[in-house]
């Protein structure tokens, strides 16, 4: 079996590594792919993509990368950054269901 593109990084390289994709909040994994081969690493993405899913979970975060929830659970200690996120998501929601009803109007018009 292959090793990890990450078990061949330097350990400096790999805490530079790691530092990023934190800071991209595990979510950019073409910015990844990017810095790694201005590094000279070669990998895919889906092996970045891997990776970067088995780091967050070393962090102890289980939202989706890029999503509310992990946002805000990384933003734990801020209560009211964590409000907003909720007020965001009903937006969110509600601007989802005036879509639909407008895609429902419009068909009906049609008909």
């Amino acid at each position: 079996m292959a090793k990890s593109f990450a078990a061949k990084l330097s350990d400096g390289t790999l805490r530079q590594l790691n530092l990023l994709i934190r800071s991209e909040k595990y979510a950019n994994i073409d910015c990844v792919l990017e810095w790694l081969d201005e590094q000279g690493v070669c990998t895919s993405q889906s092996a970045v993509g891997r990776y970067c899913a088995k780091l967050k979970e070393a962090d102890g975060y289980t939202g989706r990368a890029g999503s509310n929830r992990l946002l805000a659970s990384i933003h734990e200690s801020d209560a009211h950054l964590d409000e907003l996120y909720k007020q965001y998501g009903k937006a969110e929601f509600k601007k989802r269901m005036l879509e639909k009803e407008i895609l429902q109007q419009l068909i009906a018009d049609d008909i």
